[in-house]
């Protein structure tokens, strides 16, 4: 039973190092063929990307602030809920 929730939690560990690395090495082959053998359209790719990179950094920013409220919001009304229904003298 626990080999076997460690071999997935091994793979998923395994996928999240793997799978950008190997996506950016795409990416550098990609562009780096590009600026090869044409380089202004390698120069405009590459500031796609850049420009792409970017956007996603200031939206995953804003993205995180939310999740981070929405997450405490629900925590918050957790407890309240947990402060309601606890009633130790019901307990055995």
């Amino acid at each position: 039973m626990v080999s076997a929730e460690a071999e997935s939690v091994g793979a998923f560990a395994g996928a999240a190092i793997a799978s950008p690395v190997v996506q950016l090495g795409t990416l550098v082959s990609v562009i780096g063929f590009i600026v090869a053998s044409q380089p202004w359209l390698g120069l405009l790719a590459l500031i796609v990307v850049v420009l792409q990179a970017a956007i996603v950094v200031v939206v995953q920013h804003r993205i995180n602030l939310q999740v981070q409220t929405r997450v405490q919001a629900l925590r918050d009304a957790s407890a309240r809920i947990s402060r309601v229904t606890w009633r130790p003298w019901t307990m055995r």
